[in-house]
């Protein structure tokens, strides 16, 4: 059994994904994720705990891989998903809109992954990093000496 198989209504086999490929997808999506949160934590200048936002990047990541390897190119799976996944609900706002830019990027290395395009997760993770410390290293905003937190 070193095969996943879809099965549809016309066609027995759609994709054929061996165990070795789906595996490598999750590791290099861990892997990925894992270096990307890193450099969320570095980046990261809020005053309150990141853990909660790097477990998601990481978490997402490798979620939004196997939903991608799930899906392949079927358009009903697609759907379907589309319709279960309507109904979650995130109370808890995120305090930085840069949290909300981190967790988009793994879900961009997540779907790259899971669609076997690993040169393109790789080098966006490359220039995704570079461009924050482009970012980081320019004074966009105009900092007030005066800031105390109470």
């Amino acid at each position: 059994m070193d095969t996943l198989i879809s099965l549809a209504q016309d066609d027995q086999i759609i994709r054929n994904i061996t165990l070795i490929q789906f595996t490598f997808s999750l590791l290099l999506s861990l892997a990925l994720n894992l270096i990307l949160a890193k450099f969320y934590k570095y980046f990261n200048d809020s005053y309150s705990s990141p853990t909660p936002v790097i477990e998601t990047i990481v978490l997402v990541g490798i979620i939004i891989t196997l939903i991608m390897v799930i899906i392949g190119s079927n358009i009903a799976r697609a759907f379907a998903l589309v319709g279960a996944m309507s109904i979650v609900r995130f109370r808890n706002p995120l305090k930085s809109p840069k949290d909300l830019v981190f967790i988009f990027a793994s879900i961009a290395i997540g779907m790259a992954c899971g669609t076997f395009f690993y040169e393109y997760a790789i080098l966006f993770l490359i220039i995704f990093i570079l461009g924050n410390y482009v970012l980081k290293g320019t004074k966009t905003t105009k900092e007030n000496d005066n800031y105390r937190i109470v």
